[in-house]
């Protein structure tokens, strides 16, 4: 017995340890993930401000000025272009011309709205956006309609010695 319970007691240490493992793990993933992020963000701005100089640099005509404060090489490197693909693409996205379209004809159709369907707009997008909240919604509506045909039924099958005849206000 003293054996068995001692390989269990090991047993649990060892489970608490890839327990604390695993948490710190998870931890360092959760972080990674959004350093992710704001790197892909800054990269995103950083090609942003690329574009703008090489645009400025078109602009400024053909004068060949290079100094060494010259950030931007000249674009003709094939490497160079392949690493610069993927954030022009998600630049051009985030510059797509038909979704500023859309998201202004939005903003212009909800500022349009009447403050009481824009009340309704703002509990229909809350309820619809969270799951919870759309099951909550299906079964009040569920438990409503049953007490109305619950009093439908009832005041239909009462007889009529039940129901108290009103006086006539004339």
């Amino acid at each position: 017995l003293p054996i068995v319970t001692s390989q269990r007691d090991r047993f649990r240490q060892r489970n608490a340890e890839l327990e604390d493992e695993l948490r710190k793990q998870f931890q360092i993933i959760s972080e990674l993930r959004t350093e992710i992020k704001n790197l892909q963000s800054d990269n995103l701005k950083l090609y942003e401000k690329v574009r703008y100089m090489q645009s400025y640099r078109e602009d400024a005509g053909l004068r060949p000025v290079v100094t060494q404060l010259d950030p931007l090489p000249l674009p003709s490197g094939s490497g160079h272009a392949d690493d610069m693909s993927k954030y022009r693409t998600r630049y051009e996205q985030a510059m797509d011309p038909f979704e500023a379209f859309r998201g202004r004809e939005a903003t212009r159709a909800y500022d349009n709205l009447h403050p009481i369907e824009r009340g309704v707009y703002i509990l229909t997008r809350t309820v619809l956006a969270n799951r919870r909240a759309r099951t909550f919604f299906v079964i009040y509506a569920l438990v409503l309609h049953v007490l109305v045909l619950y009093t439908s039924y009832g005041c239909a099958t009462t007889s009529q010695s039940q129901v108290q005849k009103q006086p006539n206000p004339f």
